[in-house]
């Protein structure tokens, strides 16, 4: 049965999601203009962080918030119970994919990013 995996951005809720990350070192950000090469990018680098296994991501995913959380199976131990959050942080002008439990980590060598803003 082929893994049916869901990602969804979803809105940063004040930072308080990425307490171990350095947010003055790696501003979280966004992706600017994704072309189909850089979506490949970012699925493939999921992919590797799912041991290989393919990742469905939503057309608009880390376009409007830094954070992507991924559902997958609860039954599957592979996939953390069925939950992981990612962050895209900007670290010398390129953009980072970084899990938030500390074991991954992936530059998305042809993507652009902005540092992400919120509307106080």
């Amino acid at each position: 049965m082929r893994l049916g995996t869901l990602a969804l951005a979803t809105a940063a809720l004040g930072g308080a999601a990425c307490g171990h990350l350095d947010a003055a070192a790696d501003p979280p950000a966004w992706l600017v203009a994704p072309t189909a090469a850089v979506r490949a990018e970012l699925g493939d680098a999921l992919a590797s962080a799912f041991n290989g296994r393919p990742v469905k991501l939503a057309p608009d995913a880390l376009t409007a918030s830094s954070l992507l959380i991924i559902e997958g199976p609860r039954t599957d131990r592979d996939l953390g119970g069925g939950v992981r959050r990612f962050r895209l942080l900007l670290r010398d002008s390129q953009c980072v994919l970084v899990a938030e439990a500390g074991d991954f980590e992936r530059v998305l060598e042809g993507a652009s990013c902005t540092p992400e803003t919120t509307d106080d």
